[in-house]
This record gives structure tokens, sequence and C-alpha cells, in this order.
């Protein structure tokens, strides 16, 4: 079967992606074993449109928008020959990007429209409907994508779930003149539009001003990456940051806008730019957006989001702090339609509260119970080696696991591995030396204490009482800053 990952399932017309096997018996297994690393055909079809890749060595295919909106990852598979994803049907000229062997491309696909895409060393090759357009195109694609140190391309391939990522040059990131740098490749990308004859005047406005929105974009990733990897921000990049525009409301109502709010707000927090407590720190995070109403839109989403992934913990409160600062109409009705649905989960709930228990082995194979931890909170991972954000997690949680040794409590990270994977595991556990309880599940999601808690998507994390008794069976991440906070509450709390 595919692996297929949907973004946003919003869209009408379905697109087909076959994926075509030329090879006959008589040439032999060679020639198949050809076939199947250069040439592989995908066809992706909407309502009478199609697009033919050429040339695919990776074993992943990704198709999706410039907005984020809508991205799916496609499998190359010899026993799969059709997958689909929902694309708008009233879209004319509609835009794509397109990722495969370690390259990512924009393209445009029109109703009724057949393009072929062959993938080369240094770039794509197009033909067919439109060809001059997506040519155009691709050359944009190249200027803006790879004439940086790689953030940028990486941040797509990210969007478009594509396994392979491109070495980051740290100290291009670091130079001082890396932010001129980048505004000029993208004031370059907008003056080649500008003489892209013969093109409608709505086309080059739409990318125009696409262009100017990707060099945010590409400032709040280059922040993103420099911050998972620890290095020095330079004061140009959060200068930069600052200044960020708020004007365009429907923009940030895209999933390319809510990327952007996320970055900028996670800059501000991380530069110790406002300072909170449990239970105002979302609010605290809307009023760092400079536009009122799209930080009213913006808490309402994380409030909504808090609900619908039944994250109680300090719910209440976070309401009660909440509910002065929404001020429009619509916002109240949806602020009121949160507290109503709020207050039936946390009423039903029935798991926080109650006793927890569980038993699961060690990397040396011992069984290790909760019961032994009596006395002491539990905070507890539940990851795998093969899911990139709980590995992102991971260094705040030992970083938590170090700075509070000797406390009141035990970090414990319960991992899905499969059973029959657990030297991978084990050798994750000794290459990246991490600390803590380290246990594995040798059913995985099918444990019964993974189904008591209605885990199905990993990171997840939970916090267990001194007496055994669940207190959030979907707490915070460990670089969630409320964790911690929690954290020195608890422990500093007299018994």
């Amino acid at each position: 079967m595919p692996v297929m990952c949907c973004m946003c399932r919003r869209r009408c017309t379905i697109i087909l992606i076959s994926i075509l096997f030329k090879s006959e018996v008589m040439w032999g297994k060679m020639i198949l074993a050809m076939n199947m690393l250069c040439l592989l055909a995908f066809y992706v079809r909407g309502e009478h449109a199609c697009l033919r890749v050429i040339g695919v060595k990776s074993p992943f295919v990704a198709v999706g928008t410039p907005e984020l909106e809508n991205s799916e990852t496609f499998l190359r598979s010899a026993d799969s020959t059709v997958v689909g994803i929902e694309i708008h049907e009233a879209d004319a000229h509609r835009h794509y990007c397109l990722g495969v062997n370690n390259k990512v491309c924009f393209f445009s696909l029109s109703p009724g429209g057949n393009v072929t895409v062959r993938v080369e060393e240094d770039g794509f090759r197009f033909s067919g409907d439109g060809e001059k357009r997506n040519a155009r195109l691709a050359a944009l694609s190249q200027k803006v994508l790879y004439d940086l140190p790689n953030v940028w391309v990486n941040n797509y391939m990210s969007v478009l779930f594509c396994p392979d990522y491109l070495k980051v040059d740290s100290a291009r990131l670091s130079h001082p003149a890396y932010i001129g740098k980048l505004k000029e490749i993208f004031r370059q990308g907008i003056r080649d539009v500008e003489q892209w004859g013969g093109e409608e005047p709505d086309f080059i406005r739409e990318w125009k001003s696409r262009l100017r929105r990707m060099y945010w974009e590409a400032i709040v990733a280059t922040y993103n990456v420099m911050r998972y990897e620890h290095w020095q921000r330079p004061r140009t990049l959060l200068r930069a940051i600052g200044r960020m525009p708020f004007r365009d409301t429907a923009f940030f109502k895209t999933s390319e806008g809510r990327v952007w709010i996320y970055n900028y707000l996670l800059a501000q927090e991380e530069e110790g730019r406002f300072r909170f407590t449990l239970s105002d720190y979302l609010l605290k995070k809307a009023k760092c957006i400079p536009n009122r109403s799209i930080g009213e839109e913006y808490l309402l989403r994380e409030l909504s989001r808090r609900v619908d992934n039944r994250e109680l913990l300090c719910l209440s409160e976070t309401l009660e702090c909440c509910a002065p600062w929404i001020k429009s109409r619509k916002g109240k009705i949806l602020f009121q339609e949160i507290c109503s649905k709020a207050g039936e989960q946390i009423k039903n709930d029935t798991l926080n509260g109650e006793g927890c228990a569980f038993i699961f082995e060690d990397q040396d194979g011992v069984k290790v119970s909760s019961e032994t931890f009596r006395g002491k909170y539990i905070y507890l991972d539940i990851w795998a080696t093969w899911c990139g954000p709980c590995k992102q997690e991971m260094p705040y949680m030992q970083k938590l696991e170090q700075q509070y040794r000797g406390e009141k409590i035990v970090f414990v990270s319960l991992s899905m591995d499969r059973w029959t994977e657990k030297e991978k595991w084990k050798l994750y556990l000794a290459e990246h030396r991490i600390q803590g309880v380290t246990l594995i599940a040798p059913e995985g999601f099918k444990s019964s204490f993974i189904r008591k808690y209605g885990v199905t998507g990993i990171p997840r994390f939970m916090l267990i009482g001194p007496d055994g008794k669940m207190m959030a069976h979907n707490c915070w991440r460990p670089s969630d800053p409320r964790t911690e906070l929690l954290l020195k509450k608890l422990l500093s709390a007299k018994n």
C-alpha cells in the first residue's frame, strides 16, 4: 500500500497518480531493475489533467501546493498502481510543488492539461501544455530555493513529507550578510517575474505577492533550523523577524500563514519577549501578534485545537483567562462553543485521576513496573525511532531529565518500535546516549496501556502523580515552556 499523508482534505476533484513499470519479461531482471530505479513514471490525473514524472530514483514522490495547504507523499511500490489526493476542481492553472530525488520545483497544472516533467541531475525539464510557463517556474524555483544554504528547499521537503534532506551550511546562516543576501534573492526573483512576457497580469501579480511572502517564510525557516541545531542566531535575523508584516488577514487563515505565525511566536518566546503563567501562556502569545484580529483568530484556533486534542491540563483556567480578550461578535460565539465543548470533556473525562499502571521491558530485557516509581512523579514520553517529531523532542526530554535528576520525578521513554526491530531501538539509545528509564512496548500501539489512553499518534506525553494516578494523559511536550514551569510548581510544593 502507498504511504499517503494529507495536510488538508478540503478538495473536490480527485487527482490520480499511477506508477507505470515499463518492463517486459524478455528484458530480464537487469532491465527491470533499471526501470525501477530510473524509468518509473508517475501520473497525476485531475479533471482530465495529467502530470507525468520521469526519472524517479527516490522511493518517494510528493505533490503539494506552494501554500502548504495540501500535500501528499507517495511511496514507489511495485504492487501499488493508483493513489489519490484531493484538488479543488475550480482552480484553473493551479500551482503545485513537486518533490522528488532531493529536488523541489514549482509547476502549474490546469484542468484538461497534459504535462510531462523529466527529473535530471541539474533540475527539471517540462514539456506539454504550459511548457513555457513551467520552464519559467522551474527556473524561478532554482533561483529562490537553491541559491540559499539549503534551508528553504529543506523546508519544502519537510512540508511535502520527503525523507531526503540536504546539508545546511551553518557558517553561511550565521554570517551577518545572510539576511541581505536572502532579500536580494527574492527581489531578483520578483524582477524576473516582471519580465515574463505574454503572461496574464493576474499570474504575474500572484507570483510577485507569493515571492514577498516566501521571503518572510525563508526568514522563519532559517530561525527554526538554527534553533533546532542550537546555532547562534545573528541579530540581523532577530531584527528581521521583529519586522514581519501582519496585514493580510486572508493569508493568515491559510496553512502557510499559520506556519508563519507559529514560527514568529516561537522566535518571540525563545528571545524572552514575554513572560507567562500556566494559564495565560496562549493569551500572551496572541498579544504578541501586532494585528489584534489575527491574534484573536490565532487564540481561538489554538483553544479549539487543545479541546479537540483533549489537552485538559489547566484548560479551565486558560479559558477563564482568555475570555475578556475575545472582542469580535464572531469570536465570542466561537469561544462559547469551545467553552461548552471543553466543559463536557472535563465533566466526562474518566481517565485523569484514576489509577494508572504499566509493565514494560527495558533494553536489558528486565520488566519494569510503574509501581517501582511510587512516591515520584512520572513524566512519560511515548515515541519511536522512526518518528521525526519524537526525535526532535528528545534533546528537550534529556535536558529535563538532567535538570531534575535526584528530584521526586522520573523520566520514562516508552518506544513504539516494532518488537522485531528492538535492536535498532537499542542502537539509537546507545548512539544518542539517552538517559532516564527507557522501555519498549512489545505490542506497540496494540498494548492495553496504549489503547486505554487512546494513543494513535506520537509523540505523546503523560504525567502520572506520586500516588500512581494519572494527572494528564495528554500533557505538554518537553519543548513547551509550560512543562518546565509545571514541573517546578509540582516539585516545589510542600507535601
